[in-house]
């Protein structure tokens, strides 16, 4: 075999063996962790509107022991559930606080709380400290509560009414811009 034939070949198979570096690289991110699932914006979700919030006792950032369904009740809430490593979550989290702002600055009450998905105290007050962020969190460093809702995908809106039955959800491919996220 000639030389410049050899070296035509390894720049070609260095070139294929980039290119399916970088495709594997943006194809794994927060937005889909179930690569065999590539749609799980609602698909991956235990929970539709229409549905109760399922049973769930967490404490909040402020101390707050809140209990599912009965303490979402009353009043609409909107469950978020996130992690700070993700870069969708990220995005979506700032979203978030504007929402909350928006909806105190209306006159109207709302219960919003955060919850990650695994991930510690520690991780999540920092994150919050860095961004200025004043929305509830809670932070769980296992998946229990995540797995009540999804499967996997992140991050995701679940919004009730005074029932708290959902009204809708939104999931890691479908979240709408927060200015036409519905006030209560």
């Amino acid at each position: 075999m000639k030389q410049s034939s050899i070296i035509g070949h390894l720049t070609l198979r260095r070139l294929c063996v980039c290119i399916c570096v970088l495709t594997a690289i943006l194809m794994s991110s927060c937005i889909n962790d179930s690569p065999d699932k590539p749609d799980n914006s609602l698909k991956d979700s235990r929970l539709r509107p229409g549905d109760i919030l399922p049973a769930f006792t967490i404490t909040n950032n402020s101390g707050d022991i809140l209990t599912s369904p009965d303490d979402f009740t009353g009043k609409p809430a909107l469950i978020v559930l996130f992690s700070t490593t993700c870069p969708d979550c990220q995005h979506i989290l700032p979203q978030v606080q504007d929402y909350c702002d928006r909806v105190i600055a209306s006159g109207k009450d709302i219960r919003i709380i955060c919850i990650s998905r695994a991930e510690d105290n520690t991780a999540v007050a920092a994150y919050w400290a860095a961004n200025s962020l004043t929305i509830p969190y809670v932070a769980i460093p296992d998946r229990s509560i995540y797995n009540l809702f999804a499967t996997s995908g992140i991050p995701r809106l679940y919004f009730t009414d005074s029932r708290a039955q959902i009204t809708a959800v939104y999931g890691p491919d479908n979240i709408p811009d927060a200015a036409t996220w519905p006030l209560p």
